[in-house]
Order: C-alpha cells, then structure tokens, then sequence
C-alpha cells in the first residue's frame, strides 16, 4: 500500500512520462508501469548520423526537413506530436543529460506506423517514422518511397541500402529496410550539445542499465 501511494505521489510531482518516475522503479529494481518506447540500445537510432552508413548515397534537397512538423530543437513543451498522450516511453539519464523517447501510434501511406520523438534535455534531437513489415496489411513501399520523392522534390537512387536525403540546414533523413520494418530517421547535427552527447555515448562505454532495455550489441 505504501509503494502504491509512493507512485502516486510521484505521478502526480513529476508526471509518468519523466525520468525522476522512471527513476523511482529502477532504483527498487521494479517494473515501470509504463510501457518502453525503445527495446534496444539508444544507441542503435543515433549511429546512422555519427557514422554515415557507406552504402546509402546522400541526395540533395532544397526543401526544408522536419519530424512531424516540429522543428530540430523545439521544446518539449512545444512539440506537436506531444499534444497526444504517449503509447510509450523510455528515459536515461546519462552524465549530466537526460535522454527521453516518446512513442506513438500513427496512420499514413494507408497503413499503420509508429512514430518516436526523442529529446535531450527537453529539445527535439531525433524523430523517426516506422513501418512494420511483417503485419497482415503490409506498407507499400514503393508508394513510400514515391511520396518522398515528391515531398522533397529529388529523384532517388537505389535504395537497396537505404538513403539519406539533406537540406540547406543540415536536416537529414535516414530511409533504410532493415527486413523487419521500413524506417524513416528525422536528424540534425545542429541542435546544441547532441553532437557532444553523440561523441560520449559512442566512445564511452555505457552500463547497461543506463542506455537499453534489452540486451544487444552494436
């Protein structure tokens, strides 16, 4: 009973989607009772943009990128994905950072995605939009991949190794099948103190309680 009022009153002070919240279970090695956005590394969703993936070609656009129609670095709190309750959520604190990725149910292209906004520190740093492969009503891809051609105005290459596409403002977005889903990865290196963080989390090693869910290697 007393655990029970204990998470009340940190719902209530700090809100679930919080690390503080998320912080209370693992510290008593319980189960949050919140779904995780992510169940695999952190890592995993920022390597694409430390270490550009040799075989996905670069393509150039003069239309401006954004996840979701937030722009890279908008607050929290100004993001319009978050005006919607999180199916999901995950939190790390990581030195002095506190890494947060929020998970959605989504609908485009005539079938179902979810989408992930991640934060450092309260500023949008990454977005991606993905499709599963492997449900009844599968994801058209070739219309996909039409409808960001005509998004962004370019024609594209081979995409058999995924692709990125880059605007004016070093927006990038990431395209690649990994055999499970279709995933689109919304980036930019600009967003103060990500780069920084990026160099930390790939030259460090991390416990593994701090960046996954699950168990994986890079």
């Amino acid at each position: 009973m007393f655990l029970k009022l204990q998470i009340g009153l940190m719902g209530l002070v700090y809100g679930k989607y919080s690390i503080q919240y998320i912080e209370f279970f693992r510290k008593r090695n319980l189960q949050p009772n919140i779904r995780p956005c992510l169940k695999d590394h952190f890592n995993t969703h920022f390597f694409p943009f430390y270490k550009r993936i040799a075989e996905a070609p670069l393509v150039k656009t003069r239309v401006t990128i954004q996840f979701n129609d937030s722009p890279f670095g908008c607050a929290r709190k100004n993001c319009s994905l978050l005006k919607q309750k999180p199916d999901t959520f995950s939190a790390y604190r990581i030195g002095k950072n506190v890494l947060s990725a929020y998970g959605f149910l989504g609908w485009s292209y005539g079938t179902q995605h979810k989408e992930k906004a991640f934060f450092l520190n309260d500023r949008l740093v990454l977005g991606e939009i993905s499709f599963s492969l492997h449900k009844t009503q599968k994801p058209d891809i070739e219309k996909i991949y039409s409808e960001l051609a005509r998004k962004y105005q370019v024609e594209l290459p081979d995409t058999s190794k995924g692709f990125y596409l880059e605007d004016p403002a070093d927006s990038l977005i990431f395209c690649h099948n990994n055999g499970f889903e279709l995933i689109l990865s919304y980036f930019n290196p600009n967003v103060n103190g990500i780069l920084q963080a990026m160099e930390q989390w790939f030259q460090k090693p991390l416990k593994a309680e701090q960046g996954k869910e699950t168990q994986i290697k890079l």
